[in-house]
């Protein structure tokens, strides 16, 4: 004869079935994105350069972050050439990434947002990118992508190309809407 507290093991066990279940049927039509932030809080990862393209990427993941009271996590990836030590100090582009990482950052604190952000050097922004990404546990990658004309390929450039096909989360890329004229 089984125990009465096995009885209520059970009983508690296929209850937490029950509830995975009608979670994951509910789920089933919503965005990905909803799904992708189901079990709480998140870390947005934002690459930034000082492009309006890479703006439009921080304002979805302004919405996203609201949404879903998400972190973001700004990052600037300073290309090191292969002669070059990681380690080699680059006044110009670290002050480039200072620059690129403060508008974003002063966007996100007005929206009453609490960003992080990072400077890292890597050989390629795309490899960069999908490092940090792994290091911080990331749900996703919010990314920019220029309204310019041509084909896919060009459009999409090898960092996005590297990052979407690297990536260990969800990777978003947002197009800037074309310029008028």
């Amino acid at each position: 004869m089984a125990e009465p507290v096995s009885y209520v093991f059970a009983g508690l066990l296929a209850l937490l079935v029950l509830f995975v279940a009608a979670k994951a049927i509910r789920a089933k039509g919503a965005r990905a994105a909803d799904v992708a932030f189901a079990a709480g809080p998140a870390r947005l990862l934002v690459p930034c350069v000082q492009e309006e393209f890479s703006f439009r990427a921080v304002e979805l993941a302004a919405r996203l972050a609201r949404d879903r009271k998400a972190r973001i996590v700004l990052t600037y990836i300073i290309e090191v050439p292969r002669n070059m030590p990681l380690g080699t100090p680059m006044l110009e582009d670290e002050q480039r990434a200072v620059a690129s990482l403060a508008h974003p950052e002063q966007f996100l604190t007005s929206q009453c947002l609490k960003p992080e952000t990072r400077v890292e050097r890597s050989r390629q922004a795309g490899e960069g990118i999908v490092k940090v990404a792994k290091e911080l546990g990331a749900e996703m990658i919010v990314m920019g992508m220029p309204s310019a004309h041509g084909s896919a390929e060009a459009l999409l450039g090898e960092t996005i190309e590297a990052v979407v096909s690297r990536a260990p989360c969800e990777v978003v890329v947002v197009r800037a809407a074309p310029s008028a004229g």
